[in-house]
């Protein structure tokens, strides 16, 4: 009984001490909820919170049948202003695609945070026999920690 009271002491003091299981602090912020729609516009989010080296994530569900799925994070000074295609500092454009029958893929860009203008969204525009649920996030530090 003893061992087993030391044992769970140690884990819980192993908890406290290193309990946070990212060390950059790293958030994730929701561009696009999951969505089947076979062509759409995400929600428009605000991304000035946020700072340093960050990582665009698209999920894309398994196709069935013949079907294209291309997704693309875009930015703009303003809620209403121009969107422009995000690129990385190697112009990597932020532009996912699937072709099925395909897997669940998760496809990634990374991306400085001070080359993107506040406000991000995604587009979606799927085609074919099929559409898959998609999901798009960024990953990120926040400028306050």
């Amino acid at each position: 009984m003893k061992k087993i009271l030391i044992f769970a002491l140690v884990a819980a003091a192993a908890l406290s001490a290193f309990g946070q299981s990212d060390a950059n602090q790293m958030k994730y912020v929701e561009i696009l909820s999951p969505t089947a729609s076979l062509s759409t516009t995400g929600t428009t989010v605000s991304v000035a919170a946020y700072k340093g080296n960050a990582t665009l994530a698209v999920q894309m569900s398994p196709y069935i049948a013949a079907a294209t799925c291309t997704v693309t994070i875009a930015h703009a000074s303003s809620t209403t202003g121009t969107w422009y295609t995000v690129t990385n500092t190697a112009g990597t454009a932020a532009t996912f695609s699937q072709v099925g029958p395909a897997t669940t893929a998760v496809q990634t860009v990374s991306i400085d945070m001070a080359r993107l203008k506040p406000y991000v969204r995604a587009v979606v525009l799927q085609s074919g026999e099929d559409t898959n649920s998609v999901s798009a996030l960024l990953i990120a530090p926040m400028k306050s920690e």
